[in-house]
């Protein structure tokens, strides 16, 4: 596996023309579903052409962006916190 990776991300874009072939904006009479199964389905074939190796950067990446995420969250809910409270709180929330 690749261990230097460089800032631009080598997974594939959903292509925008997903958005473009739609000429109205969802509204509150539209169903959500009848926008999102057609991404959904787009999505998953952009994963089934991933190699293994670009679905196991993707999900990585996305777990660090999970503890990002939650570490933030800690942080404003406890400001000052030191490193080492942090990584305990972290691993409370684990559990």
């Amino acid at each position: 596996m690749n261990q230097g990776r460089s800032s631009a991300s080598p997974f594939p874009l959903a292509s925008t023309s997903t958005f473009a072939s739609t000429s109205t904006s969802p509204s509150s009479s539209t169903s959500t579903s009848a926008y999102v199964e057609p991404l959904n389905q787009q999505q998953i074939r952009i994963y089934r052409r991933m190699t293994g190796e670009q679905r196991l950067l993707l999900s990585l990446d996305m777990i660090r962006s999970v503890w990002r995420i939650a570490a933030g969250a800690i942080r404003n809910q406890n400001p000052g916190i030191p490193d080492e409270g942090l990584k305990l709180k972290l691993k409370e929330r684990r559990r």
